[in-house]
């Protein structure tokens, strides 16, 4: 790595990350050792803040089967916490974090 990349990186504060992925289940096939069926899409961001251990993940699920419908919710990490939250504020799940902390 280039020494002056490696300064910025050293120094960050934060990440995002940005992706996207298609799902697709190959037990879903139409015949054994068939093609896998297609799931839906999905596109996610992830916000990591280093300094108080912290993550956010929001993400944006677009399902075609079994049911067509777009889930959209977001997961919370803190070094306390975890919970998983839906677009409407309703909270999926809870459990505490015991020694899970964001590593540098």
């Amino acid at each position: 790595m280039r020494r002056g990349r490696r300064r910025r990186v050293e120094g960050a504060e934060g990440h995002i990350h940005q992706g996207e992925a298609k799902h697709w289940e190959p037990g879903q096939s139409y015949k054994a050792d068939g093609e896998p069926r297609f799931l839906g899409d999905t596109t996610f961001t992830t916000t990591w803040d280093l300094n108080k251990g912290v993550a956010k993940m929001d993400l944006d699920r677009a399902m075609k089967y079994p049911a067509v419908e777009t889930l959209k919710y977001s997961e919370v990490i803190t070094p306390a916490l975890g919970f998983v939250t839906n677009d409407k504020g309703s909270t999926a799940r809870r459990h505490t974090c015991r020694g899970a902390t964001a590593r540098t």
